[in-house]
């Protein structure tokens, strides 16, 4: 077969700056070169989506280097390593003019790395979200705040089996959530985002007689019955 090398590396792609969708995925099992080094002079003034794979420091910093050059709508992406959290979430939010709907994994990001997080995810525009925790504790999101357009929220969160499910037992938070996926109508997620419409939680608890077979849990919450369980915003939880 003869060789054929990549589009990115090759420079084919610096022949189509009109491109609107663009899907970098890794079909190698290498880690693929989504680096600023790979995009010398690939500027796609008119992407609106994109779906990628991360893997580094230097891939989060390439896409910050793309904020206000490509007006994304939508992103997915895939932090396989998450080294820096903060540099994540400043890195999205350089999209916060034209970023709408957002689909992001992380893999072993720790509890407390969200617990201390300051950095927010600063999308004023965005509408719907979807955050997967592949083998991470996911138990604060506070970094959802400025956030307020959201209407769409769907998270998958890894939970520990000796967590308590209670606001009381976490630290503070803005944003009432860790340990309380099972009763978010109680949460002033209603107040803080005012525009959140439906929200689906899955969770993936393990269990330390079976590590091999651990419970999946369906949440599923809607603005229309949390004003049907407490009448009016005034009297929901604050």
């Amino acid at each position: 077969m003869r060789n054929v090398q990549e589009p990115v590396q090759s420079g084919m792609l610096l022949k189509y700056n009109h491109i609107r969708r663009f899907s970098f995925q890794n079909s190698t099992g290498f880690r693929p070169s989504f680096s600023p080094a790979a995009f010398p002079n690939l500027e796609f003034n008119t992407l609106e989506q994109l779906r990628t794979f991360n893997y580094c420091v230097e891939d989060i910093q390439m896409l910050h280097s793309k904020a206000g050059v490509w007006p994304l709508t939508h992103l997915n992406m895939r932090w396989i390593q998450v080294t820096d959290l903060p540099l994540v979430l400043q890195a999205i939010s350089g999209f916060s003019n034209t970023l709408k709907h957002l689909q992001i994994e992380f893999r072993g990001v720790r509890a407390h790395e969200f617990e201390g997080l300051s950095q927010k995810l600063e999308l004023p525009h965005l509408e719907s979200l979807k955050i997967t925790a592949v083998q991470s504790y996911l138990n604060v999101i506070d970094f959802l705040v400025p956030c307020g357009e959201l209407k769409k929220l769907e998270m998958e969160i890894w939970i520990p089996s000796f967590v308590t499910p209670s606001f009381d037992t976490f630290p503070p938070q803005t944003i009432q959530f860790g340990g309380c996926a099972s009763s978010m109508y109680n949460s002033n997620i209603w107040r803080l985002l005012p525009n959140l419409n439906k929200m689906l939680i899955r969770t993936v608890t393990n269990r330390p007689t079976r590590p091999e077979a651990p419970v999946h849990d369906w949440f599923l919450y809607s603005r229309s019955e949390y004003l049907e369980l407490f009448g009016s915003t005034t009297t929901a939880p604050s």
